[in-house]
């Protein structure tokens, strides 16, 4: 049981709190049942160790008795503990206990009136003591060996990667709340992309929450592997897009205070990743996000801060018109969102590239399918959409236009 406690504490950390319950479950099962086997064990090893001992008596009576009957019982008791000790070699069942309860007062009777000499005693307390403690041993060593293959196999399950735990950092914003911000920092990082996720944009991150098992941002955050580091701000506020009669209302996205919170996450960049190229990635919702912040910094002449933009599941809306940055489609063939379908994916890369040049490129994911966990909440939010079951495709099609020169 504290082995079970012990391994969801550390796994609940990692895993959302169905999967920790479930193990938790699981762990309880399999203590419950290997403990009740170490019982039954023990009690079988027991009986047969006394079943041993008194058969050791019982052929040092016959040796030393001289009466015939009586070697005769003595011989007849020691052939029944022999049939006993087949059997509790298998298994241990209550009318055998008992049974062997009754051959022990036999014994008992037997040795107080033959009066066994105090040397054949020692000897046979000696064995079996001897014997005992060999199997106590064993026992205790088989328990640890269990118990460290356990603890490494949870410590395992507590380091896989669910898309990089990364660290806590809180990026600070004048007047309000900060942003909560999971930074996964690469070894040999080479490049630094910050990354808007789609839908309401919100994490929910904590210091002890620092994971996200949703596609996109999985594949966004593996990154890390690649040698790119990756920051992931949070919002205080839903940056969740309305459309009403085929018009987009941005909300928060396209606020000046959402521009002023991505500005400081991107100063936060340029001060710990010093003259390493930095990249906006943007997916779903998300683009819109790095529309307007690419706008915002053009107008403060600090467009040359961004290395390039990387629009992702491109909402029909999204309108990156600065011809002085690299802006890269990324977009699932097959997706089934009725405001990022491939074809709205194409007529806004056609119209970009007229606006970028060659500036504009576009990369298309084949992998994944729908029918996934994200998948039944809907065609925007899983599937295809989000590059379900295609995560490391797309983490190696971001790695590979981040690399371009």
């Amino acid at each position: 049981m504290v082995l079970a406690i012990f391994a969801t504490s550390i796994v609940v950390d990692v895993t959302d709190s169905a999967l920790a319950g479930i193990i938790f479950i699981i762990c309880v099962i399999v203590t419950f049942y290997y403990f009740n086997y170490l019982r039954k064990k023990r009690l079988r090893d027991f009986f047969q160790g006394r079943t041993l001992e008194n058969i050791k008596l019982l052929e040092n009576l016959i040796k030393s008795n001289t009466s015939k009957n009586r070697r005769s019982e003595l011989e007849h008791l020691r052939l029944a503990h022999i049939e006993l000790l087949e059997y509790f070699r298998k298994s241990v069942d209550p009318k055998y206990s008992f049974e062997y309860m009754e051959l022990s007062l036999k014994i008992a009777e037997i040795k107080r009136l033959q009066k066994l000499p105090i040397s054949v005693l020692k000897k046979s307390n000696a064995e079996s003591i001897k014997e005992a403690n060999k199997k106590r041993f064993m026992r205790r060593m088989k328990l640890g060996l269990i118990i460290v293959f356990l603890l490494h196999l949870f410590i395992t399950i507590a380091k896989a990667d669910h898309g990089g735990e990364g660290k806590f950092v809180v990026i600070p914003y004048k007047g309000g709340k900060p942003n909560n911000t999971v930074e996964l920092t690469a070894k040999d990082s080479r490049a630094v992309v910050i990354f808007s996720g789609g839908g309401h944009g919100l994490f929910k991150w904590t210091p002890d929450h620092r994971d996200n098992t949703f596609p996109i941002n999985v594949a966004v955050m593996n990154l890390h592997k690649k040698n790119i580091s990756v920051l992931v701000p949070d919002w205080p506020y839903s940056l969740k897009i309305k459309h009403n009669n085929n018009q987009m209302y941005c909300g928060m996205r396209c606020s000046k205070e959402t521009q002023e919170r991505l500005l400081n996450v991107l100063d936060y960049a340029k001060k710990n990743y010093p003259g390493q190229p930095i990249w906006l990635v943007g997916h779903s919702n998300g683009t819109v996000t790095i529309e307007y912040f690419a706008k915002y910094l053009k107008k403060l002449n600090r467009l040359s801060d961004l290395k390039g933009a990387v629009s992702s599941g491109t909402t029909r809306e999204t309108r990156i018109d600065v011809p002085e940055l690299r802006v890269a489609f990324l977009h699932h063939s097959k997706d089934n969102c009725e405001f990022t379908s491939p074809s709205n994916a194409k007529q806004a890369f056609a119209m970009h590239k007229k606006w970028l040049g060659e500036n504009a490129t576009m990369t298309w994911v084949e992998g994944g399918h729908n029918g996934g966990k994200w998948d039944n909440r809907g065609k925007c939010v899983g599937g295809t959409h989000s590059y379900e079951f295609a995560e490391d495709e797309v983490t190696a099609k971001l790695e590979a236009i981040i690399s371009q020169k």
